[in-house]
């Protein structure tokens, strides 16, 4: 959703100065490895890997003021092998951090359980060590409509609050952002319903999202590819 006095959702994001921003409107053939994600900020470009789907599988992304008229969008898939888009590492090594996604999930509970939004490396090599940070949807609790609430981890440490209470709705797009910061981690969820937001006081030390090389779009390195979102 484009802010007042912003032309649209893009150069909103833009002017915010983010490390990296990652539209996924390509219609390159994600099969034809490897098919380039553009960061829009940098040269921090990221890859398809060859599952996953986008504007060349006719995949679109919101159809609302703000957003190109049929404008591409990635298509990750559960427990599908290389259906998501790796990212390099990134010059963050911080405890303030924000992410933020629109997403469009289908009514598949078994397919939230756990699936990854944005992650880091975890631990260089997908492990759950102290340096795991991400965002996605919570291993437990219960499901609404086939959909698990939204949680954020940071050093590994989201595993104590697994349930926000957020649900995104089914089958239709929400804006969603989690907000951490050196005492606390703030999860939100805009949708039709309106914005809603839960905020968890939490210690969240320094982590790094440049260890290993590698960070992920519409997955959870830990366990790949059962926790891909779809």
């Amino acid at each position: 959703r484009a802010m007042p006095g912003r032309a649209d959702e893009a150069s909103t994001i833009i002017s915010y100065g983010p490390v990296a921003f990652y539209r996924v409107n390509e219609t390159n053939n994600p099969a034809v490895y490897p098919g380039t994600a553009v960061d829009s900020i940098g040269a921090r470009n990221g890859v398809y890997l060859t599952n996953a789907l986008n504007g060349y599988n006719g995949i679109t992304g919101p159809q609302a003021a703000g957003f190109p008229a049929n404008s591409g969008a990635l298509k990750t898939t559960y427990n599908s092998s290389r259906a998501f888009v790796g990212l390099p590492g990134l010059p963050v090594t911080t405890n303030t951090v924000t992410l933020l996604a629109w997403i469009n999930p289908n009514a598949t509970s078994a397919q939230n359980q756990g699936a990854g939004l944005v992650f880091n490396t975890r631990d260089a090599g997908g492990g759950s060590g102290t340096n795991t940070c991400g965002f996605g949807f919570a291993q437990s609790g219960t499901a609404r409509n086939g959909i698990y609430p939204l949680y954020a981890m940071w050093h590994n440490t989201g595993w104590t609050w697994n349930n926000s209470a957020l649900y995104p709705p089914n089958n239709q797009w929400s804006m969603v952002a989690a907000v951490f910061s050196p005492t606390n981690i703030t999860v939100y969820l805009m949708s039709t319903n309106g914005i809603q937001s839960v905020v968890t006081n939490i210690s969240c030390p320094v982590c790094s999202w440049a260890l290993g090389g590698t960070n992920y779009l519409g997955t959870d390195p830990y366990s790949m590819p059962g926790r891909n979102f779809d």
